[in-house]
């Protein structure tokens, strides 16, 4: 006859599931990137749009429905801390009870992450939303019939209780504060960051603008002089004209004109990637309102008049290295 209770440890506290679902964010984004450079989309997931979000959703719902209804019983971040998912009577879950696990924990992110706070107060460890799909999260080592008549979990005291609700506090008020991309979740649509997005989108530029900065250099090695070097149009692919109306050179000097579906705060300004080089003929590109590397020479000395989009919308490689050095930007006057 099979034990009421196990001497050793069967779910999963709370803080370990914390450290696993760290794990998987880490693993998760890495997999977006990867994926977003794979089909030539720099930052696309990162863009305040539908498809790219949708996209980053269903990346999220294969990862954790296939790894938990797999063999493995858990995502490599649970894996890596030795935990898995099981029903209540400790088997392996079906894809589909883990697809409605996995919807039912949205309503946990909703609930502005109190459904997480309730492993803490439940006989089982549960959260909300494994409550609602009849799971549970254990310790790997844990067999079956172990998990099935496992004792109910000691109460958390209340000291503990108290760090927990205040970690949970702190963390919804300061991470929408110093995370932008936290922040967006917390707003109405429409109304995001968009001197975050504008800075993911003039990095997408750099990305688009490759062609033409392999040219400058290109010309420079065979003529030692970046005059004649003079490109009204240089062709990009289809992907960037959603933000880019015009990519040009002129006398090596490379400009972005941004466009189409560009963010407000780039839309018809224009940022210019100036070359410099060194003794040996090295090549370093200077972004908009940055300084050239030590050792450096740029191709002309007054390049920071050649791009206008407003300093608080370039991500910080395109800015100078001294506030005094940035300009205010009022309105379109690039001259080249």
């Amino acid at each position: 006859m099979p034990e009421t209770s196990s001497p050793l440890p069967v779910y999963s506290g709370f803080w370990r599931r914390l450290a696993a679902l760290s794990v998987d964010a880490i693993l998760l984004a890495a997999l977006m990137l990867a994926i977003s450079e794979a089909v030539g989309w720099p930052g696309l997931l990162l863009r305040d749009e539908f498809a790219p979000r949708l996209g980053a959703v269903l990346v999220s719902l294969v990862y954790f429905v296939g790894f938990e209804s797999s063999g493995w019983q858990g995502t490599p971040g649970k894996r890596a801390v030795r935990i898995k998912v099981t029903d209540l009577a400790g088997h392996r879950i079906s894809i589909g009870r883990a697809l409605w696990r996995h919807v039912a924990e949205l309503l946990s992110f909703v609930l502005f992450l109190t459904g997480f706070l309730f492993s803490a107060f439940t006989r089982r460890r549960q959260c909300l939303h494994d409550m609602m799909a009849g799971t549970l999260v254990v310790r790997a080592a844990r067999t079956s019939q172990e998990i099935a008549f496992a004792a109910p979990a000691r109460p958390w005291p209340r000291w503990r209780i108290a760090v927990l609700v205040g970690a949970f506090l702190a963390a919804g008020l300061l991470l929408p504060l110093y995370l932008p991309q936290v922040r967006v979740l917390f707003e109405l649509p429409g109304i995001g960051d968009r001197r975050y997005h504008s800075r993911t989108e003039v990095l997408a530029s750099l990305y688009y603008s490759a062609d033409a900065t392999d040219t400058v250099e290109a010309w420079f090695n065979e003529h030692h002089d970046f005059r004649g070097l003079d490109i009204d149009d240089v062709e990009i692919d289809e992907e960037a004209t959603h933000t880019i109306r015009k990519l040009s050179i002129v006398e090596g000097t490379v400009r972005i004109t941004f466009g189409g579906e560009s963010d407000l705060a780039l839309h018809d300004r224009t940022l210019a990637l100036t070359p410099s080089v060194d003794e040996e003929g090295n090549f370093a590109w200077v972004c908009g309102y940055a300084d050239a590397p030590e050792g450096y020479t740029l191709s002309r000395n007054d390049h920071r008049r050649l791009t206008n989009v407003l300093p608080d919308a370039l991500p910080a490689n395109c800015l100078p290295d001294s506030d005094e050095d940035a300009p205010g930007v009022k309105g379109p006057s690039v001259q080249i």
